[in-house]
């Protein structure tokens, strides 16, 4: 049964064309996967089984589902083309050639209202009623211009208290012109001494990075920055997908310096994950390599959380996070890693032993 479709969901340049989606049914290659991506609010279109079919008025082939704090639309297309008759074909170019229409016609619309779109519904979904305070002291540490979008060296540290009564308790990264925006939640504890981070991350196109600092008193914070790169998130796979798959969720993780007690000591994680967007070509099957990635990460030290982390498709392949923690006596410093296919992994380091 076909659900029917919101085309709210969609941008204003696109709200008319809800068959833009069936678009991608034009697929060379039987059972392999497309992505497609609309920016609009916290939603998800998620397709199967997409064969052509005449689209009724405001329709789409697939399943509306809500994603909280994901930010646009994500269309997962398989596509079986082998069972596509004439008349099926007929439509998909009918099809085709109403996206050609809404691209041309909405290209420059939704250029000029994609960033700004997707911060404003971002704000409204995720803080609602908050007013964001511009906040200086939310240092930011980026490069202006990357020579790849695949992998951007992105830190932030937060001149703020992080005692039990007073802290920043989390930090969202927010790449305004990414396929999906929210890059990652990190969510901070007064264990962790400070707010501070260093990660790499994904730019598909030259955009703003809003970074949102919440405290645990309900003010939120905000500062911006600006980074010049592109093609992180599609372009082409390389490499034995097999073997990515394979070595997926090994971790090393190391103090950086010496063991100080009773103050901030840093550590360095480095996960092995091919972090797949589902927007990459397989270049040895030509279809779309599905989206697998690590979706959230857990550290402790002797039990306590010091940091954990919501993450996305704007983590850079092999996830590198640099991270601080407060150690009042030896112990265990452990990292539990999730990915979306449901799959856990740990690592532990001993610490001033």
């Amino acid at each position: 049964m076909t659900p029917a479709f919101d085309t709210g969901l969609l941008t204003p340049a696109f709200r008319p064309f809800p068959e833009l989606l069936l678009s991608s049914c034009l697929n060379d290659r039987p059972d392999t996967s497309r992505s497609v991506f609309f920016p609009a609010t916290q939603h998800t279109i998620q397709t199967t089984q997409c064969m052509g079919y005449s689209p009724p008025e405001g329709k789409a082939i697939g399943d509306v589902r809500a994603l909280p704090g994901c930010v646009g639309i994500y269309a997962w297309i398989k596509v079986d083309v082998m069972n596509i008759r004439l008349q099926g074909l007929h439509h998909a170019f009918y099809c085709l050639g109403l996206s050609m229409l809404a691209l041309a016609a909405g290209a420059q619309e939704a250029r000029a209202q994609a960033m700004p779109d997707s911060w404003a519904a971002f704000q409204q979904a995720r803080f609602p009623g908050k007013t964001l305070e511009a906040a200086p002291f939310i240092r930011l540490t980026a490069p202006a211009r990357a020579a790849s979008g695949e992998q951007v060296p992105f830190a932030f540290s937060i001149d703020h208290p992080m005692t039990a009564s007073r802290y920043i308790k989390s930090v969202t990264l927010f790449v305004d012109a990414n396929p999906v925006p929210l890059t990652a939640v990190f969510h901070f504890y007064p264990q962790s001494g400070k707010a501070e981070l260093a990660t790499r991350i994904r730019f598909e196109s030259d955009s703003p990075v809003h970074v949102v600092a919440e405290a645990n008193d309900g003010r939120v914070y905000v500062n911006s920055t600006t980074v010049r790169a592109s093609g992180g998130c599609g372009g082409t796979t390389p490499g034995d997908n097999a073997a990515a798959m394979a070595a997926a969720g090994k971790m090393k993780l190391a103090l950086d310096g010496p063991f100080k007690r009773g103050e901030v000591n840093k550590a360095r994680l480095l996960i092995k994950h091919p972090m797949y967007t589902g927007l990459q070509r397989d270049l040895n099957t030509h279809g779309y390599r599905p989206a697998f990635f690590i979706d959230k990460v857990e550290v402790t030290y002797n039990g306590m959380p010091v940091l954990t982390a919501d993450t996305a498709i704007g983590i850079s392949e092999d996830p590198y996070i640099g991270f601080g923690f407060v150690a009042d006596q030896p112990g265990a410093l452990q990292v539990l890693i999730r990915d979306n296919a449901g799959a856990t992994f740990r690592q532990s380091l001993a610490v001033g032993g």
